[in-house]
């Protein structure tokens, strides 16, 4: 009996170490992908393209972090592992997505993407920048697109009033 335990127990272990070593190796290609197809110059151009982005108010990202839970200040992994553990473990869908990807959709995508392309371009961001410019960067261009279909609306990077910002 006690020898059957042991080797139970080895079994048990020798399978969990597989799984850590097959969850590792997936966060490694993952987050790696990127550099087959953007070298780091073009992702260092994207990056000051995001970096050039304007600051928005304090009133602002006060209003939007109480509203969204602080969640401009997220890397990739934590909002997407956050995500594995609400959705597969706890069976509770919260859609969020990361700054990151929301920045890397406006850039052009290389071909041969055609699977999850803003995830692959995000993990590259993520190494250059911070999920703070990448929120600033897709907030900017997301107002002046939202701006050419409706002039009554106005820049978001000059908005101070709180209830200008709930509306």
């Amino acid at each position: 009996m006690k020898r059957i335990f042991k080797i139970l127990t080895k079994i048990i272990l020798g399978l969990l170490v597989l799984v850590v070593l097959f969850m590792l190796s997936s966060y490694w290609y993952i987050t790696t992908e990127w550099k087959k197809f953007y070298t780091e110059d073009e992702i260092m151009s994207f990056v000051k393209e995001i970096d050039k982005a304007p600051k928005l108010s304090d009133t602002f990202y006060g209003v939007y972090n109480k509203l969204h839970n602080n969640d401009r200040h997220k890397s990739i992994t934590s909002i997407y592992s956050a995500a594995f553990w609400n959705e597969i473990i706890m069976d509770n869908h919260q859609y969020q997505t990361s700054w990151f990807v929301r920045a890397a959709s406006f850039f052009p995508k290389k071909k041969g993407m055609s699977d999850y392309a803003d995830f692959k371009l995000a993990w590259g961001l993520e190494k250059f920048t911070t999920p703070e410019k990448c929120f600033d960067f897709a907030m900017s261009v997301e107002n002046k697109q939202m701006m050419s279909y409706d002039t009554t609306l106005n820049d978001v990077t000059q908005i101070n009033d709180t209830t200008e910002i709930l509306e």
